[in-house]
């Protein structure tokens, strides 16, 4: 794998982060369909290495959204893909501990942005926006952030996009001390910390792209009837069309179709496993 490379030689291959970037913007920049199907993206199996392609899969996707052009699509992607490189240099005892971070092995954590920018700085064919991503992915809007505090608009738009990006594939991946968080409480998460740590305008548009509950999804609504997904509505994703099978008594009923966007009074409480 790219990332035990450049462990064991303290270097690595710009040719293959150059091929990598390339096949996952290939098989997105030319596609009409811009919705992210969580599920297709959760398909690695070592959390290091698939978070990395996730993060930067779901950048690509938002560069697209908001109309960036190709190149400096590739700078994001880059950057995204390469933004944990640093935690090569953390402990596996410290990245896959089953308990909470003690104080001090938090503090080594944090060290990641910069261990990383430091392998990239001497990589002259690479841009600074890709370097500035790894080195700033955690500085948050409200200047709570690390390595350096930085707020506001001192917070490139591009990092504050793979930030977001970085956030909603941790929580919702599964990790050594925890199942992945449910998709719709990491969107909720997200929307309650824009303005404040993350920018409000990129959290819009990355909800409005994110297929919340996956077609053949089990849900229950609150009104106590259980369904599934048939279908999504692209502009609309946290309000599919529903199939419903029991109603709130839990008796199985001829079923028939909702379509959330036109049921405003209708929503999702939980998933299910149907």
């Amino acid at each position: 794998m790219m990332l035990d490379k450049i462990k064991e030689t303290q270097q690595f291959d710009i040719t293959e982060v150059n091929h990598i970037v390339d096949q996952i913007m290939d098989e997105i920049l030319y596609k009409k369909e811009v919705l992210i199907h969580v599920a297709d993206i959760l398909s690695y199996d070592e959390y290091t290495y698939s978070h990395s392609v996730n993060v930067c899969t779901l950048a690509i996707i938002m560069c697209k959204v908001l109309g960036y052009s190709v190149p400096r699509i590739k700078e994001v992607a880059i950057g995204a893909l390469l933004h944990d490189l640093g935690k090569i240099f953390v402990p596996e005892e410290i990245l896959n501990k089953k308990g909470p971070l003690t104080s001090e092995e938090f503090q080594k954590m944090k060290l990641h942005p910069q261990d990383g920018y430091q392998v990239l700085r001497g990589y002259s064919e690479m841009s600074a926006i890709s370097k500035i991503i790894v080195l700033a992915h955690h500085e948050r809007l409200d200047g709570s952030g690390y390595p350096s505090q930085l707020s506001g608009d001192k917070i490139h738009e591009v990092v504050r996009l793979v930030s977001i990006c970085d956030v909603f594939d941790a929580m919702t991946s599964d990790r050594v001390y925890r199942k992945g968080i449910k998709t719709y409480e990491v969107i909720e998460y997200l929307i309650s910390m824009s303005g404040q740590a993350f920018d409000v305008d990129i959290v819009q548009e990355f909800i409005k792209h994110i297929a919340v509950y996956p077609v053949g999804r089990g849900i229950i609504l609150n009104t106590g009837e259980k369904g599934i997904v048939v279908k999504q509505n692209p502009h609309m994703p946290s309000r599919p069309v529903l199939r419903i099978f029991w109603n709130k008594k839990g008796e199985e009923i001829t079923p028939y179709e909702i379509d959330m966007t036109k049921e405003t009074t209708l929503f999702i409480v939980d998933e299910v496993d149907i």
